[in-house]
Formats: C-alpha cells, sequence, structure tokens
C-alpha cells in the first residue's frame, strides 16, 4: 500500500500543477490561480515594470522662401511655422519668431536693396505687411516679421516690393539677400 500512496500523491501533484497555469506574461496577460476544497490556498505575483520614455520635445519647422522674385508688382512672402503634431502647440509662455537679422548686398547690410553687377546699379526694394495699405507697414533691420504664440500656427503672408519704379531699373539680374534670425523665446 506504502507504493498506492507514493503514486497518489504525485497524481495530486501533477493535478493540483497542471490546475494553477503559469506562464510568461505580457502586459496584457493575467496568471489565474485555482483553489479548490482539497487546496484552499494559492499564491500569486504580478511583476511591476515602469518604462518611462523622454518626453516628447515639441519641434517646430519654420519655413521661408528660398528665393523672393521682385517684378513690377508686390510679391507674396509666405512665412509658416509648422507642428510636428497636434500637442506641439507654443505654450503660452513661449512664441516662436522671424526677426530680420540684415539684409543688402555686397557687404553693405544696412538696407533693403538689390545689385545688378553688370552695371553697378542698385534696385531698392522694401518688405512690408500689406500692399493694399495706404500706408503699410515696412520691416527693417531687427523687426519681427512674423510671430507665433499660443495656439497659433500657420502662415503669415508679408510682401515684397520695388521702390523704384519698375521702368527706371536698367535691364540686368539684381541679387541681394534677406537674413533671418528663428527663435523660440519668452513672451
Amino acid at each position: 500500500m506504502k507504493k498506492a500512496g507514493i503514486v497518489l500523491t504525485l497524481g495530486l501533484a501533477a493535478a493540483i500543477g497542471s490546475a494553477v497555469p503559469f506562464s510568461a506574461m505580457a502586459a496584457d496577460e493575467t496568471k489565474d490561480v485555482t483553489i479548490s476544497t482539497n487546496q484552499t490556498s494559492q499564491s500569486a505575483q504580478s511583476t511591476v515594470e515602469l518604462n518611462k520614455t523622454e518626453e516628447a520635445v515639441p519641434v517646430y519647422t519654420v519655413s521661408v522662401p528660398a528665393t523672393i522674385e521682385l517684378g513690377r508688382d508686390a510679391v507674396k512672402v509666405p512665412i509658416t511655422l509648422s507642428l510636428q503634431d497636434d500637442t506641439s502647440l507654443v505654450p503660452m509662455d513661449k512664441k516662436v519668431s522671424v526677426k530680420i537679422a540684415s539684409a543688402g548686398y555686397a557687404g553693405n547690410l544696412t538696407k533693403f536693396a538689390v545689385w545688378n553687377s553688370r552695371k553697378l546699379k542698385e534696385a531698392n526694394y522694401q518688405l512690408i505687411d500689406t500692399p493694399r495699405a495706404a500706408t503699410p507697414h515696412v520691416y527693417a533691420i531687427g523687426d519681427t516679421v512674423a510671430e507665433w504664440k499660443y495656439g497659433n500656427h500657420g502662415t503669415q503672408t508679408r510682401y515684397a516690393q520695388l521702390t523704384d519704379s519698375y521702368d527706371s531699373i536698367p535691364a540686368g539680374k539684381y541679387t541681394g539677400v534677406i537674413n533671418y534670425t528663428i527663435a523660440y523665446e519668452d513672451k
């Protein structure tokens, strides 16, 4: 009878072991423990984990035209702020700004002008808020030409127009630059 008792004990152990399923646990899995009148208590364990990633850093993309082609009439100068995702809005205490750092030609950075290298002639222009106003705001070096605050993004349009008469400018290719400073800063 001693052998029968050992077999019965091993059989119960196998039955209880198979009634208590334990498996490798993924984040949404559970561990089931079975109790019965024969086995009135069991134990279970949960693994506690924290996987903290770096907080998302808001990223803003500011686009300025690579080339502004002047002509007889004022031309649009679109300056755009794009968000990386919908949670990247500019915080309440910050702003994104675009300022004119310098502009001009051939080392003369004190005025907006383009230069004709063939005849050493100048053609002057200005950057303004709107060509339709009786007295448009004329931007100068150091001025903020576009700015986005909390909840804002999108395109702000400025205009470039000749201040010289188009017909009085000699033929030729005139080139110059506008250098911008783009900053994420306190309001």
